[in-house]
């Protein structure tokens, strides 16, 4: 660590910090925290004694003064294209439940998702195909791995069977936007989103493409509702309205720009732009020629 000039500490990896840190901070060191969860989930990100230390930060909360935002960008521009372009798929009428759900964190989370799901299942049938209150499977997912692609496309395939699914984030947090929102909207399956506020900043599609859960009084009240929307072909078309599935010119121009600049702070790319930001401070610092900044 002594020739060390910057670090970068994950937060999720750090939660015995105050009590035991790992490394003694250098004079000139310049130390960096990255968190691509929420502060409830971390609650590091929040301790004052790790923060002191820390001079630069990266995460998804774009709208205080972060070094480095990030973003989840499992979703591209051009997947969105696709499915703006392409038509609602049809439903199966037997063999599949209303509503879906893949949901592996069991654990107790901020926005109490774990109860409030269990108390809609005693409302509405829910096929849940994760550890959680798990009822049903996959054909021909054994053996595949987490970040297996085929893993994700068996995930869409079968989403496409469903007219509603439960895009439920382990905590209602400001900026927190993670795939849930996405994945349903890809395969014509509205969305019922329970998360950040300013969700609707993450999608190139109106708000009125998704059912917000906390919009609702209670697990009943949600699931009365679902159960009208599905039996109303009026209303449940109407969350349909962005689909423009006879319309070929659609590019990926076209999608608002306020959501492809979003896309350009993916987590995927935010140790590049850290690297960028390095080089830009030893140019200001003099230690850099100009060449080396592009």
């Amino acid at each position: 660590m002594d020739e060390v000039e910057y670090v970068v500490f994950n937060t999720g990896m750090r939660k015995w910090w105050p009590d035991t840190p790992p490394v003694i901070k250098l004079p000139g060191q310049t130390w960096i925290r990255y968190s691509l969860e929420s502060d409830a989930l971390e609650p590091l990100t929040t301790n004052k004694q790790y923060l002191a230390d820390m001079d630069w930060s990266m995460s998804t909360k774009r709208h205080i003064n972060e070094t480095i935002v990030m973003n989840y960008c499992d979703v591209s521009p051009e997947d969105y294209v696709k499915a703006i372009t392409s038509p609602i798929p049809p439903k199966p009428t037997e063999g599949y439940a209303l509503v879906s759900w893949f949901g592996s964190m069991c654990e107790p989370a901020p926005n109490n998702r774990i109860p409030y799901i269990q108390e809609l299942m005693k409302h509405i049938e829910v096929d849940s195909y994760g550890n959680c209150f798990h009822n049903k499977d996959i054909p021909g997912i054994e053996g595949i791995t987490r970040y297996r692609k085929d893993k994700y496309e068996l995930k869409l395939n079968t989403l496409k069977n469903y007219k509603f699914y439960l895009a439920f984030e382990n905590t209602n947090e400001i900026d927190y936007v993670s795939e849930k929102i996405h994945h349903p909207l890809l395969t014509g399956t509205i969305p019922v989103y329970m998360g950040a506020p300013n969700v609707d900043e993450y999608i190139p599609i109106p708000n009125s493409s998704f059912i917000n859960a906390n919009s609702f009084s209670s697990p009943k009240e949600l699931a009365e509702y679902i159960k009208k929307v599905a039996a109303d072909e009026k209303l449940y078309q109407s969350y349909f309205t962005w689909k423009q599935p006879n319309r070929k010119d659609l590019t990926v121009k076209d999608l608002p720009h306020s959501f492809l600049d979003l896309y350009n702070y993916c987590n995927s790319n935010a140790f590049c732009r850290l690297c960028q930001k390095i080089l830009q401070e030893k140019f200001k610092q003099g230690s850099l020629k100009p060449k080396y900044t592009s």
